[in-house]
């Protein structure tokens, strides 16, 4: 497709085209139990879909921040790479969708 990036802010709902054609996910993960019904993949779902965690960079709760969070870069495999090409597919049914 060419574009540079997609930006997901919750509260929208995670849309599950993008995911099968994403390269890379730079995801902030709070680190809290917030009410709602939408919820992007964990990390174990995220393994299993051929995504590789490349860094994580945690951050504590503190003055300015409520809640503990994780800056996470992911990076997909080869193999998601090869997929690329819209819809669902094969990523999608990893990820539960």
């Amino acid at each position: 497709m060419g574009l540079p990036g997609v930006l997901g802010v919750p509260p929208a709902p995670i849309p599950a085209p993008p995911l099968p054609v994403a390269t890379h996910i730079h995801l902030t993960r709070v680190h809290a139990e917030i009410p709602g019904d939408t919820r992007f993949p964990d990390r174990e779902a995220l393994a299993r879909a051929g995504f590789t965690l490349r860094e994580a960079e945690p951050h504590a709760a503190d003055e300015r921040h409520a809640h503990a969070f994780t800056f996470e870069h992911w990076e997909a495999s080869g193999d998601v790479r090869g997929r690329a090409g819209g819809g669902t597919g094969a990523l999608g049914s990893r990820l539960g969708r």
